[in-house]
């Protein structure tokens, strides 16, 4: 296997390993002239004289996606027969690097992820492209924490493993009707049911050999997820084996209706928030607020972008729209991503994140975090 390093591809110079891979090695790169990085993606085995022209095509289709939560593809070429892709450099790694197999996640979290992850997936289903290895291994983590879809399907390029342990991962995620040889939008949904599954229980919902898990893709009903986690929500178990239902049809109308459905069995589980009505949230000592201006309003009817309804006992502390991005941020998103929820600027939410240390005496995220779960805004 050929060792790239200090070796030039197009204008970036190879500068180390990032990871290793059945058929691909992804290095580190930088231009030569702008001292940017790059992730060059080299596929080791090669591919045929035959397959070249499809590669060239698929790359070139690749590399007009152009979204917040995709992998941008910078450039494409071929080393002595090796093709190779240059991407931009996710510096977060993988979210299987972040979260190993084994590991559960917070509905809240896997909300935050599942948003992003159907955003890309949408945007690439409305250009006829089904990306058809939706798993941890091919989500990246951006600068800012964001998620960045990646490896995107290259039917040119092997994928067949001699390894069975690798063999068997690269099913673990596939559609019945993938495995079947007819891809759809409804595949990557389903391939994001098993990575939503496998974060909520900590395990893959089909297991054994190869031959066993096609077998159990095609034919077994999923373990129900709260034989794993009694505690978890009746409703976001039904969402996600909605999500996985043998038959394209009976799942979701498409993969965001998918991240809406998870989002709102989420919020399911919220207790009850005690709020004040939308008129009365900008008030002032002109104008107090009476306590009979208080209402409930259950929170499977707030969306996590309309939290503007701020807890009674920290009204005083905090304004409507901080309370907006301490909810936010005790969800783990970055910055950047709470900008985005908000349609505000990445220094506004700065300053608000300040603004909220300073109110209550706290200096960090993850003591926001714990502030929030306490005041049950999170």
């Amino acid at each position: 296997m050929a060792d790239y390093v200090g070796q030039q591809l197009c204008n970036y110079t190879i500068v180390r390993l990032l990871r290793r891979g059945a058929f691909t090695d992804v290095y580190l790169g930088e231009h030569v002239h702008l001292h940017t990085n790059a992730a060059i993606k080299i596929i080791h085995s090669g591919i045929s004289s035959n397959d070249l022209q499809q590669f060239q095509r698929q790359a070139r289709t690749i590399a007009h996606l152009i979204h917040p939560h995709i992998i941008r593809t910078l450039d494409f070429g071929i080393q002595n027969t090796a093709p190779f892709l240059i991407m931009d450099y996710a510096p977060g790694g993988t979210l299987r690097e972040l979260h190993p197999e084994g590991t559960t996640l917070s509905p809240a979290c896997i909300v935050s992820y599942v948003k992003q992850i159907a955003a890309a997936l949408l945007y690439t289903h409305e250009k006829q492209i089904v990306h058809r290895y939706v798993k941890p291994e091919n989500m990246l983590l951006g600068s800012c924490n964001e998620i960045l879809l990646s490896d995107f399907n290259f039917p040119a390029l092997p994928r067949n493993s001699d390894d069975p342990g690798r063999e068997a991962q690269r099913v673990a995620y596939m559609a019945p009707e993938q495995l079947q040889g007819m891809p759809l939008p409804a595949s990557d949904q389903y391939a994001l049911g098993i990575v939503v599954y496998e974060w909520l229980c900590g395990s893959l919902p089909f297991q054994g050999s190869t031959l066993e898990i096609v077998v159990q893709h095609l034919a077994a009903p999923p373990p129900l997820p709260c034989q794993y986690v009694p505690l978890l929500s009746p409703a976001i178990g039904n969402v996600v084996l909605k999500a996985l239902a043998k038959d394209p049809q009976q799942r979701f109308a498409n993969v965001q209706e998918f991240a809406t459905a998870l989002e709102q069995a989420y919020l399911l589980t919220l207790p009850q928030l005690s709020i004040f009505p939308s008129h009365a949230l900008h008030r002032d000592s002109q104008h107090p607020l009476s306590n009979t201006e208080r209402f409930s309003l259950d929170a499977s009817e707030a969306t996590l972008t309309k939290v503007s309804a701020s807890l009674v006992d920290i009204y005083d502390e905090l304004t409507e729209r901080e309370v907006e991005v301490l909810h936010l941020v005790a969800m783990g998103l970055t910055n950047a991503q709470i900008a985005e929820q908000l349609t505000i600027s990445p220094r506004t939410v700065h300053a608000h994140v300040r603004s909220i240390y300073s109110k209550l005496g706290i200096s960090s995220r993850s003591a926001a975090t714990r502030y929030a779960i306490h005041h049950r805004i999170a």
